[in-house]
C-alpha cells in the first residue's frame, strides 16, 4: 500500500512495517492437541514457503484461485518484501511447522482482507477458526473503527458469527 499506515482512521505514510505483534499463544485445537499461534518473523519465510509448496491443487485454488504454485510462491515474497506495511500476518505452529497461516491486506483505515492458508492434512481442527480469532483481537487493538463504521461491525460479526463461522470450522 505504498508505505501507508493507519493512525487515529487517517492514512499516513510510513516507512516502517505495522509493528503489529503478536505474543505467542498456545491453542487447543479440535482433536485436543496444542498448537502455538504467533505472529509471523522473518525466520518464517522457509516454513511459509513450505506450507504453500504442501498444499493440493485443490487448496491453492480456493486460496487464490488458480491451481498454480507460482500464485503461492510470489504471495510468499509479496509477505516477506520488507517494503509491505500492507500486511499483518499469524503463523499457526504445530509440533515445530507452520500448519496454517492467517493474513490481512489493509484495502483502508477501516477495512482489511482477510485470508487463511491451512495445511491439507491438518484441515477439520479448527486452526483457521483459532487464526480468525487472533486475527480479529489484533485488529481490534490496532485498527481505529470510527462511528460511519461502529454498528455495521456488530452486525457484520454477528453475521459471520452465526451464518458463516459454523460452515468455516467444518472446512478448516
Amino acid at each position: 500500500m505504498d508505505g501507508q499506515d493507519v493512525t487515529a482512521g487517517h492514512w499516513q505514510k510510513s516507512a516502517e512495517p505495522w509493528p503489529w505483534p503478536s505474543a505467542a499463544s498456545d491453542v487447543l485445537l479440535a482433536d485436543g492437541t496444542i498448537a502455538v499461534i504467533r505472529s509471523l518473523v522473518p525466520d518464517d519465510r522457509e516454513g511459509v514457503l513450505a506450507l504453500h509448496e504442501g498444499v493440493s491443487e485443490d487448496t491453492l485454488r480456493l486460496r487464490f484461485f488458480t491451481p498454480s504454485p507460482a500464485a503461492g510462491r510470489a504471495y510468499v515474497t509479496r509477505l516477506f518484501d520488507v517494503s509491505n506495511n500492507a500486511s499483518v500476518a499469524l503463523v499457526a505452529v504445530l509440533r515445530g511447522r507452520i500448519a496454517a497461516l492467517a493474513t490481512a491486506e489493509l484495502l483502508s483505515p477501516q477495512r482489511a482482507e482477510v485470508a487463511f492458508l491451512v495445511s491439507d492434512e491438518d484441515r477439520g481442527r479448527g486452526l483457521g477458526s483459532l487464526l480468525l480469532e487472533h486475527l480479529a483481537a489484533l485488529g481490534a487493538r490496532h485498527l481505529s473503527f470510527g462511528p460511519p463504521l461502529g454498528p455495521d461491525l456488530f452486525e457484520a460479526i454477528d453475521v459471520l458469527g452465526r451464518d458463516v463461522l459454523p460452515r468455516f470450522r467444518y472446512l478448516c
